[in-house]
């Protein structure tokens, strides 16, 4: 009897006993934990506790996000695993009931061919494990705590998922948005461009057209100054003796026109002189010694009666001068210095020297009312 109570006693107190004592979360922050820094009380009410259709309003959003927790296979794999978790969780807890085994077995047997045996058999086990130690408790919370984090697991999977599905979802509006400007302003820059190009269009037709109008305003000219320089080359054909260059009958004429009046030939006076020798040199010495001469004489007369009036060729051998304010002293200087002039060219051209005969009249003296009878006064004179 004394051996039934002291082993009842020890059962009661092994059974009291335990290694590990049940664990209690701690709720409270020990003060200092995190320095001086005092601890912000929790607001249920901040982003972080709001359900992602709070957040996410748009309804098409939505839809793609439940589309994507029903469809995902991370998120079907996290919510399997839950439910594993929470079997094994289930399992820990029967582990306090009793447990009962059946296992019913049969067999037929038969000796010598004689009638079989039947035998059947149906033990019946029943164990009870105590949670002496805590093994089966520590069980339990381990299942308990793996349940929890497979559940902590599936939120985590689960806001990822919708976090990425709503960012993708505002990217791609985003990229919408900017495909819209983008066109717009492909639009504008075009319509610019357009006027751009129409401006730069007119702007080169309106240069080509400048210089189409300097090209043909410097034709005009071209054409201008050819003509020029063909009337004035038909002017010296016309008015201008070909061979010495000083003016011919037709521009003595000319000369003669502007003397229209008495009062205008008042104190005019002509000159004609002629070569004498010409005829000769030019049958004994050739026409080209004789065309020499002749522009030789011109040129002389000209440098000497320029200072006193007009010089002129009246045609062959003869050469007229008209002195517009003509006096006996005047014309006799004039002589004197063509005279001096005339000895220095034969002294160098002593093989064809020049010869001439001259004759003068004042109109002071003549009266003559036309130039044309000055000038016929003057030729009867010379060839008297």
């Amino acid at each position: 009897m004394r051996k039934i109570i002291i082993l009842s006693a020890a059962t009661l107190i092994l059974s009291s006993c335990g290694i590990y004592n049940k664990y209690k979360p701690v709720s409270e922050v020990p003060e200092g934990l995190y320095g001086s820094e005092s601890v912000a009380a929790t607001d249920t009410a901040n982003f972080g506790n709001l359900s992602w259709r709070e957040v996410f309003t748009d309804p098409y959003l939505q839809n793609l996000v439940d589309s994507a927790l029903l469809r995902n296979t991370d998120m079907q794999t996290a919510h399997l695993r839950v439910k594993e978790a929470e079997a094994t969780l289930l399992t820990s807890k029967l582990s306090y009931l009793p447990s009962l085994f059946l296992a019913p077995e049969g067999a037929v047997s038969s000796f010598d061919r004689g009638k079989a045996t039947q035998t059947y058999s149906l033990p019946v086990t029943a164990s009870w494990e105590l949670d002496i130690f805590g093994k089966v408790t520590t069980a339990k919370r381990r299942a308990k705590a793996a349940y929890e984090q497979s559940k902590e697991y599936e939120q985590a999977v689960k806001t990822q998922l919708v976090a990425s599905v709503a960012n993708t979802y505002y990217t791609l509006l985003m990229l919408d948005s900017q495909y819209e400007i983008a066109v717009a302003t492909e639009a504008a820059l075009g319509t610019k461009l357009f006027e751009d190009r129409t401006l730069f269009i007119l702007c080169t037709l309106s240069w080509i057209l400048a210089l189409f109008n300097l090209i043909w305003l410097l034709y005009d000219f071209y054409k201008l100054r050819t003509f020029a320089e063909e009337s004035h080359a038909l002017n010296r054909a016309a008015f201008l003796d070909h061979l010495t260059g000083i003016p011919n009958r037709h521009g003595l004429d000319v000369v003669f026109e502007t003397y229209d009046s008495p009062e205008s030939l008042a104190h005019v006076a002509c000159y004609m002189v002629t070569i004498t020798n010409l005829k000769e040199i030019n049958q004994t010495m050739g026409h080209v010694v004789g065309d020499q001469m002749l522009k030789d004489f011109s040129g002389i007369l000209e440098s000497v009666g320029d200072a006193f009036g007009v010089v002129g060729r009246n045609g062959g051998n003869e050469f007229l001068m008209i002195v517009n304010h003509g006096s006996h002293d005047t014309m006799e200087y004039f002589i004197e210095s063509l005279n001096q002039q005339l000895k220095e060219y034969n002294e160098e051209h002593s093989n064809a020297p020049i010869q001439i005969q001259y004759a003068y009249i004042l109109n002071e003296e003549a009266h003559a009312e036309y130039f044309s009878t000055l000038l016929t006064e003057t030729y009867n004179k010379l060839h008297a």
